[in-house]
């Protein structure tokens, strides 16, 4: 029970926002944002379709911008991610790019990639693509994850 109560506690907590400046496009945009995600991936935080027209040969990458501030509502945007894309979700910006540049305007901010912590050493970053990779893959997904 009380694991219970203490989870009931948290699902209304406000999570941290951090203060980021990020341009895309040569597009600056600026905002406070609890994550962000910058993938070319179908499965994402084990949802599968999580975007649904990411392609991995278009040489983008799919980013995301969340701002929604509590548990709860976080909670309500992955049930819709049961019947819609991530991109019609309130609170999430959406991009396909080969180039973002991301700013932590209150300095640095710990990363997790792959699901391994990785502490920054900066609150600057530029992630683009800059060459391409060859991949084997089974025949049956090549048509859902590949444009060609």
């Amino acid at each position: 029970m009380a694991y219970l109560l203490s989870g009931a506690k948290e699902i209304f907590k406000k999570t941290p926002k951090y203060n980021v400046t990020y341009e895309i496009d040569g597009i600056k945009h600026h905002g406070d944002y609890t994550f962000i995600i910058v993938s070319n991936a179908n499965r994402i935080a084990g949802i599968n379709n999580f975007y649904r027209d990411m392609k991995l040969d278009d040489e983008k990458f799919e980013v995301m911008f969340c701002s929604i501030g509590n548990l709860a509502k976080l909670a309500h945007a992955f049930y819709t991610l049961k019947t819609s894309d991530i991109s019609h979700v309130n609170g999430v910006e959406c991009y396909k790019t080969d180039n973002v540049k991301i700013t932590f305007n209150n300095g640095c901010k710990p990363w997790c990639l792959d699901g391994e912590k990785y502490e920054a050493k900066t609150a600057h970053y530029e992630i683009y693509t800059k060459r391409k990779v060859k991949m084997l893959i089974p025949r049956k997904n090549v048509d859902k994850l590949f444009l060609k």
